[in-house]
């Protein structure tokens, strides 16, 4: 599913499991510093949502080029709709 700079994968994992993520950054975003970038966003976006999960799942997040040009709320923003969609936040979420 596309969000705004992020393409997620996901699927649910076991209550003995906890949610995590694995995220994919490919060279046609940049340079490694670009790259790197990229993937703290999504994971500073990710450690702050996911105490709000409702259940465990395994996400798989791909950067899209439009990432390059966003800030950290607008990569959270592009998570937190992502989860409100396929419900695994609550809609009373701000």
């Amino acid at each position: 599913m596309a969000s705004g700079a992020l393409l997620i994968n996901w699927l649910d994992a076991g209550e003995d499991q906890p949610t995590r993520i694995g995220i994919i950054t490919t060279k046609r975003l940049g340079n490694a510093v670009v790259r790197n970038r990229a993937r703290r966003l999504i994971r500073e976006a990710f450690r702050h949502l996911r105490l709000e999960f409702t259940r465990n799942v395994e996400l798989v997040v791909v950067a899209r080029p439009s990432i390059v040009r966003k800030d950290a709320d607008r990569v959270a923003r592009d998570l937190q709709r992502f989860a409100l969609k396929v419900g695994l936040i609550p809609e009373s979420m701000p």
